[in-house]
């Protein structure tokens, strides 16, 4: 499932990409003399592989800095273009400032800000966009509105 949705995000944004051949079943493929039945055979090869590849090649994942991340969202860009909008209308709406929860000033100047790419304000934004809209959505819809979730419970099989 993930290597399809890279695979599809990267060929839309136009980019080539190899897929990792690192893994414990292309170890033993690639080199078959490295399982030895333990299930270490990626082990095996990395010893194997002393001196020949760079050090940083096996050892990636074991420093803080290079960790894999994934694909941020690009929610910055957002606020600048697509939410501008929702995020200004909703932040800074009669509603929103009824609350008290948030001075609007400060809204303001964030959004402002963001806007002007003064400041990279994103993660504020977002988390008081989505407790503005999770108020309106629970707290201030009516109660006939809100319709509960409950964890689907699988059939119980019965004593014969």
């Amino acid at each position: 499932m993930l290597r399809t949705k890279i695979d599809e995000a990267l060929s839309n944004s136009g980019i080539f990409a190899r897929q990792d051949l690192r893994g414990q079943e292309t170890c033993v493929f690639s080199a078959p003399d490295c399982d030895r039945g333990d299930g270490n055979a990626f082990r095996h090869l990395h010893d194997r592989q002393q001196g020949v590849e760079p050090a940083k090649v096996f050892s990636r994942n074991r420093h803080a800095d290079n960790r894999k991340m994934g694909f941020g969202c690009p929610v910055d860009q957002w606020f600048r273009n697509e939410l501008k909008e929702l995020a200004h209308d909703t932040l800074l709406s009669e509603t929103a400032r009824d609350r008290g929860l948030f001075h609007p000033n400060y809204v303001r100047r964030l959004l402002d800000e963001h806007g002007s790419l003064a400041h990279d304000h994103h993660p504020r934004l977002w988390a008081l966009l989505m407790l503005e809209l999770w108020f309106r959505m629970w707290i201030d819809a009516p109660p006939d509105t809100i319709k509960t979730w409950r964890m689907p419970c699988p059939a119980r099989k019965s004593a014969t």
